[in-house]
Formats: structure tokens, C-alpha cells, sequence
């Protein structure tokens, strides 16, 4: 692959949601650890989520833990980075995985000046909730967001 080229790798599988009915449908893709891939990054989670009522804010918050994986991790670094998007009937997790720091994800304090990301502050402030999991070789940094479901 050259470094302008397609993002790495596509896939999508059917799971269950998390009342643990099937039929919801995954979706994950591996990008180049470039910043413009952050915006494929977010076209790709949009095209995969559809039309849900927190589309707008689950744009957003991939947008700021794909930033972050690039400029902490060893992501950004010629690495890799890759989204998952786990819908469920009415909410998102999306997880953002990266190729891995020393460094712990603590949120901060969003600046709403600031011209590379607006820290995980923001995560923290518009997620239901949020977490990671990982370690130096490679970790994820997930959120969850609902909404009230229709009849």
C-alpha cells in the first residue's frame, strides 16, 4: 500500500446488541496513522452508523480519540489505527484502537481554542460513558452514547 492509499483493511460482522438480540450490525476499518485519515475515520463511522438521532456527537468523539491515538500513541508514529462501530437499537459503542503507548488516557480539560483535539475532557463531557483497555503494545479507547428509543 502506498502511503496515499486506501485505508487498509474493511469488515463487518452480525452481533448482538446489548440486550443480546442479533441482527446489529459491526463494522470496523484500519487506517494509515496519518492525520488525514481522520477524516475518513469519520465518514467511515457515519456510513456505518446510519441515521441515528447523536450521529452529529458520535462524529465528534471519533474525531478526538483518533487524533489523540495519533498524536500519543505509537499510532501516529507510521503506525495503524482502527475504528469499530457496535450499534445497538439505541445507543453506539465505538472503539478506537491504537498501536500502543506508555502513556495512561486521562481526560483533561477541553480548550475550546485548541487546534489539535480538545482532549479526552470532551469524551468525558458528551459520552454516557467511556473507558480503554490495553497497554503499551496496543490499546482501546471506547464511548458509548444512547438515545430514547422509538415505538
Amino acid at each position: 500500500m502506498t502511503p496515499d492509499g486506501p485505508p487498509l483493511a474493511t469488515a463487518a460482522a452480525v452481533i448482538g446488541d446489548r440486550e443480546g438480540r442479533l441482527g446489529a450490525r459491526s463494522a470496523r476499518q484500519m487506517f494509515p496513522g496519518r492525520r488525514d485519515q481522520v477524516s475518513q475515520a469519520r465518514q467511515f463511522v457515519a456510513d456505518a452508523l446510519g441515521p441515528v438521532p447523536v450521529l452529529d456527537e458520535v462524529v465528534l468523539l471519533v474525531s478526538e480519540l483518533c487524533t489523540n491515538a495519533l498524536l500519543h500513541t505509537a499510532s501516529g508514529d507510521s503506525g495503524t489505527f482502527e475504528v469499530r462501530v457496535l450499534p445497538g437499537r439505541s445507543s453506539v459503542r465505538v472503539e478506537v484502537r491504537d498501536d500502543g503507548s506508555d502513556q495512561m488516557p486521562v481526560p483533561g480539560s477541553p480548550d475550546a481554542v485548541a487546534e489539535d483535539g480538545r482532549c479526552l475532557g470532551l469524551v468525558d463531557l458528551i459520552a454516557d460513558q467511556w473507558g480503554h483497555f490495553g497497554d503499551m503494545r496496543g490499546r482501546s479507547v471506547f464511548f458509548e452514547l444512547g438515545w430514547k428509543a422509538s415505538d
